[in-house]
């Protein structure tokens, strides 16, 4: 038997001559021998640096035969243009010990690779980015609800707005220099070390409990105020208050029924009704709640359209095929689904992607779904 496992690495753009943008690149895969033992890192990089001072980095990987012994080595790539390719050095660390022993010479987006071998066969690698500035800036701050109490999770981005935007990203947004930290579980955050230079600040909830916002209370990143940051000792404070988010709003009503192909109510097995948050479902960034951010920031999420979310809700019909529930006002993608039938979105599309976008704000009935039978 032999096992195969994936892990993902990183790609570099230039945005025109001047930005960098770490992008998900190819997988890469490899095939274990059941003789092979299994090696796993343990140990964390940083994602910042400066320039001119040592990357402090030690890499270290474990074994799962306790008589092995690690070697580690690696590599380090930049790119320079949008037309050139990557230039690849050897990056220099203790075969021995994982100390990295790097000094970056020039700001912008790093690749580094490195790569655990163990002496009874088994390996492992480790990618990621390193954002190299040349400030010495501090950003820090609490995200608190109305009440005062810290929140836990929350995404604060920095991104630098005096420069050219990353790609996919509008002008009122900012790019290049951009970085991110997740708040403790008191709600504080920290960033260091950051570029001097003009930021926008977002806050991103990854709980539908809570609206995301542009710093300082703004919903758009038009709206969002600028700061300045400066180099140490000086450091910039921002707070954020979160409103509630959609679930905390008064809920509506929901109904409708479920039939057949032949307009009976449907009652088979495990047939449900399902309405999901059309950015949830569609992994879409608004203004407002950014779910593709959302999703990076708690990888422990379920993402299920189906799954157990606050961005789920379902209900089972009754014995004739009718359901109604409570959901908060807001957009929605709906679909039934039953044991034996095809799934079916509302207004019979076949797939979230073509399903037409439910805008609730008040009670709302005869949202209906009618299941074919499977070949």
């Amino acid at each position: 038997m032999t096992i195969r496992y994936s892990v993902g690495s990183f790609v570099l753009l230039v945005c025109a001559t001047v930005g960098l943008l770490a992008q998900p690149g190819p997988t890469h895969s490899r095939v274990f021998d059941d003789n092979e033992d299994q090696v796993t890192f343990t140990s964390k990089p940083s994602p910042t640096a400066r320039v001119n001072v040592a990357y402090v980095y030690t890499a270290h990987a474990v074994s799962s035969d306790s008589t092995a012994t690690i070697g580690y080595r690696g590599t380090v790539s930049y790119t320079l243009s949008m037309t050139a390719f990557p230039k690849t050095l050897p990056l220099p660390i203790d075969s021995v010990t994982g100390l990295v022993s790097w000094t970056p010479t020039v700001k912008g987006w790093y690749e580094i690779v490195i790569l655990a071998g163990s002496s009874k066969g088994g390996h492992e690698r480790q990618d990621f980015t390193v954002l190299v500035s040349g400030g010495n800036g501090t950003v820090q701050g609490r995200v608190t609800d109305t009440l005062n109490a810290g929140i836990p999770n929350v995404i604060i981005q920095a991104l630098n707005s005096n420069v050219m935007p990353l790609i996919g990203m509008s002008d009122d947004v900012g790019g290049f220099f951009s970085y991110s930290a997740k708040t403790d579980s008191n709600g504080y955050y920290q960033i260091s070390p950051v570029e001097l230079g003009q930021y926008k600040l977002h806050a991103i909830s990854t709980s539908p409990s809570f609206a995301s916002q542009w710093y300082d209370g703004k919903n758009e990143a038009a709206l969002a105020n600028v700061v300045t940051v400066s180099d140490s000792p000086d450091v910039l404070i921002a707070n954020f208050t979160l409103r509630g988010g959609i679930p905390r709003l008064p809920k509506i009503l929901v109904s409708g029924q479920v039939t057949d192909t032949l307009g009976a109510g449907l009652n088979a097995p495990g047939t449900k009704v399902f309405f999901v948050r059309s950015g949830f479902a569609l992994n879409t960034n608004s203004s407002t709640d950014d779910f593709r951010d959302g999703f990076d920031g708690d990888m422990g999420m379920d993402f299920r359209m189906e799954g157990n979310s606050p961005s789920v809700f379902s209900i089972k019909v009754d014995s004739i095929g009718n359901y109604q529930m409570r959901v908060p006002p807001g957009s929605y993608i709906a679909f039934a689904q039953a044991v034996g039938y095809a799934r079916v979105f509302f207004q019979n599309q076949s797939d979230f992607t073509s399903a037409n976008v439910l805008v609730l704000q008040s009670d709302s009935d005869n949202i209906n779904f009618t299941l074919s039978p499977l070949p």
